[in-house]
């Protein structure tokens, strides 16, 4: 298979073995801008910081989140 399954919601879910790859790089990218944010001198370090953050965590909800449900879907 591949990977691990698990049941939630009546549904059952597969994490592959690159999903815990891009998790870890998209935890490391969020955790070095939010330090950013939070402690830069600079205002526009803190801003830049910010929409860092805010642009992974919305990449990893809106964009590879559904595009692995799909993927997963699509398999079966």
């Amino acid at each position: 298979m591949g990977g691990y399954s698990y049941f939630i919601m009546g549904v059952f879910w597969m994490i592959r073995w690159y999903d815990y790859i891009a998790a870890f790089f998209a935890a490391d990218f969020l955790w070095g801008n939010i330090q950013i944010a939070l402690f830069s001198g600079n205002w526009l370090s803190m801003f830049i910081g910010g929409i860092g953050a805010y642009s992974i965590f919305y990449i990893w909800d809106n964009i590879y989140t559904p595009f692995r449900l799909r993927q997963e879907n699509n398999d079966r």
